[in-house]
This record gives structure tokens, sequence and C-alpha cells, in this order.
């Protein structure tokens, strides 16, 4: 019998029915090769129940005595994979058909160290390496890499890099941490690849956007040189604004409003500390450099809409944001 290469763990938290529709579509995958364990984050309802069903099937189960965070499960996730590559798999993001064999083919033929594979957010044209952060940051974007469903992990290489993971879950993005890590400090290479392994784009988030961002905001304090770092702040002023508009959602009276306000420029602050330009500024730039009306029409609007609302007083904000929220 083949030992198995491969351990897809799903983190969970209080999403039975959820989590029933994805093992439903995971476990015809599961062979010799591949193990597959759910990490339920001290659930209440009958997630116990639905990950058992599947037992029988191969599907191992653990969940943890209480309910330390997302990224402490993730964590979990990492600390406990007893294959060679691991895949964390949203209980929501849903899995293809043919996912585990693509990842089988992938590693079976890969030497790189972290495997991003394709998704709505970011589709690669083709199969290319990278081995430095401004080479990956050129080829991709960090609203892309910050979705768990799309990586792949050789534990080998990130095993020893678990301290950098501890110490950045604050930012609620770790995993993207330690994956920086590996292209700053350990030579590793990364695989950007054409498959794709779910099927739909993520949507808006489930968790507190406006708390988010602030965090995501300290993401270039974890890398250690100061040119990586500001290349980091640059991607990460972009995803800014698309996270401030979606937390637009959060805004029900004139104290949100405030609380909105005050996450951006403290954002904004944080990551112009490391060279990220102004709203202005990138309006300015946008308007200079772009020829294609229509690229140019998408690029400008939500850092426009963002500078506009930053300018407005509190009752024509929420009038404005009821207009441009995002569901």
């Amino acid at each position: 019998m083949s030992e198995p290469i491969l351990t897809i763990a799903i983190p969970t938290y209080n999403r039975a029915e959820k989590l029933a529709i994805q093992l439903g579509c995971l476990v015809p995958q599961l062979t010799p090769q591949v193990r597959c364990l759910v990490y339920d984050n001290a659930s209440t309802d009958h997630t116990r129940a639905i990950a058992e069903k599947y037992s029988s099937a191969g599907v191992a189960y653990s969940c943890a005595p209480y309910n330390g965070g997302g990224e402490r499960n993730f964590l979990r996730c990492f600390e406990e994979c007893q294959t060679d590559w691991l895949w964390i798999l949203s209980d929501d993001d849903p899995v293809l058909p043919d996912a585990a064999a693509k990842i089988l083919a992938l590693v079976a033929s890969s030497s790189c160290d972290f495997i991003h594979t394709s998704s709505p957010l970011r589709r690669y044209a083709t199969d290319e390496t990278v081995s430095d952060i401004p080479q990956l940051l050129k080829k991709s974007d960090l609203s892309a890499l910050l979705f768990i469903s799309t990586g792949i992990y050789r534990m080998s290489a990130f095993r020893p890099l678990m301290r950098v993971f501890v110490s950045a879950i604050s930012t609620w993005v770790p995993h993207l941490v330690t994956v920086l890590a590996l292209m700053e400090g350990s030579a590793g290479k990364l695989l950007l690849s054409t498959a794709s392994l779910t099927s739909s784009h993520p949507g808006a988030p489930r968790w507190s956007t406006l708390g988010f961002i602030l965090r995501f905001s300290h993401l270039p304090e974890y890398v250690k040189q100061e040119d990586h770092r500001k290349i980091i702040a640059q991607g990460v002023i972009g995803y800014i604004y698309w996270a401030m508009m979606t937390g637009l959602r959060e805004i029900k009276d004139q104290e949100s409003v405030f609380q909105w306000k005050r996450t951006a420029k403290m954002a904004l602050h944080n990551l112009a500390c490391y060279g990220s330009p102004s709203p202005a500024r990138l309006l300015f730039d946008y308007c200079l450099n772009s020829r294609n009306p229509v690229k140019w029409y998408f690029a400008i609007r939500e850092p426009a809409q963002f500078f506009i609302l930053m300018q407005s007083p509190g009752c024509m904000f929420i009038r404005m944001a009821k207009r441009w929220i995002r569901k």
C-alpha cells in the first residue's frame, strides 16, 4: 500500500452544513496517497457528527478543547501534518472533482517548496517558478496569495518556519507571512500554477473587514529587507481600498463611520511608514500613466470612492455607503 504523501486539512467552526457539502465532494477523491483531516475549532453545532459520518471513508476528526481563533486552528493543520505535502482547504471553497489528482500530479513533478494555484482572483497563464519576493509580486498579488485554499506546502520547508507563523498570528494571515519568510530567508522556490482546485470566488469575507485590515497593514513588519517592506506595503495598499469598501457593510451609524475612518487612517499611516503612496498620489499616478479608458476606470474606481468617503461628513458618508456597499 502506498504511503500518504498529501494531507488535506479542513479547518472549520460551526459550519456543519458547509462541511457536509465539502466532504461529499472530497471523499470520492481520497486514495491511499491522500489523508483528510477535519480540524474543528470547538464547534457547538453537529460538526462532529458530520465528520464522523465519513470516518469509514478515511476522514479523520480532531476537535480543539476551546476556540483559539482561526489562525490557531490553521497552525494545528501545520503542526500535526505527517505527510510530505499539506493542502489547507477552507470548508466553504467548493472543491473541484479532480483537485486531489491535480495536486498529486503537481507535487510529483515539482521541485518547489510552495505551490500557488490559480483561482478567480488570479489565473496564471503558464506555470512559472519564482524565487524571491519582487518576482512573486510581479507575477501575483497579495489579495490572491492570502486565500488559504490556493496554497500547497512542502512540509520539510515549512516546519522550520513555524516560529514565524506563531509570531505573525496577530496579522490574521500568518500563512502568507510564512510564505514570504520562505522566499526571503530560505532560498525557497515557489511554483505559480495554472491548475485550479476550487470552483468559485471566495466572496466577501465572513469576518470583520475593519478588524482585519488594520492587522493586515502590519504585514511589511514581518519581512526583513527594507526594499521588500516597501514592495509589500505597496501591495497591501491596493488591497486596502477593496477591503475598506467591503467594510462599508459594517456602517450602521455615526459611531461606525468614525471607526471606519479611524481604521483607514491608522492603516494608511502604518503603510506610509514603509513607503506606500497616499490615495491622492495613487489616483494621480493612475491618471498620468493609464492609456486604456476601461482599465483606467476600474483601476481608479475604488481609490476614488475611498478618497471621497474619507472627505465626507457623517450624514453624506452614510448615504454614499448605502449606494457603494459590497454585498
